[in-house]
């Protein structure tokens, strides 16, 4: 094959597989819209610092949710968790993308703190730290 054949076939495999990434992320993007619950409350601490409520399921404690924001009857609480089962799937770079998150906030995924923003103090408290931007592959979040 010609040096010239050669080049333009490279080229054209390069220029094809540059174009199809794109479409290869968006095909395996996948909306988690369903399935959310919260709970009112904060969760009490294992010996180890680990909050309960992210290894107990406690079924009859969580309420099912639209829309992981507002959950009804507040009535002044300052503490709510929000949980979600996330699809199945070989994922390439898992993500979840929380596009706000208005006070401090932890992301919890399988037992491990992925993410965290702002800093909780020991009666679940801390102040205003700005707005978080990502919190990877978490499934419950302390806010």
């Amino acid at each position: 094959m010609r040096a010239a054949n050669r080049f333009s076939l490279l080229a054209f495999l390069v220029s094809f597989v540059l174009l199809c990434l794109p479409l290869i992320g968006q095909a395996a993007m996948q909306p988690v819209d369903e399935g959310w619950q919260y709970r009112w409350g904060d969760s009490p601490l294992m010996p180890d610092g680990t909050p309960q409520w992210i290894v107990q399921d406690e079924p009859g404690q969580w309420h099912d949710i639209g829309f992981p924001s507002n959950p009804p009857d507040r009535a002044g609480r300052e503490h709510a968790w929000f949980r979600v089962t996330l699809p199945e799937g070989e994922w390439f770079s898992p993500m979840l993308y929380i596009y706000s998150v208005d006070i401090i906030v932890q992301a919890w995924f399988q037992g491990e703190l992925l993410y965290q923003y702002g800093t909780f103090d020991e009666q679940g408290r801390g102040r205003f730290e700005g707005w978080p931007w990502r919190a990877g592959k978490a499934r419950n979040w302390r806010i």
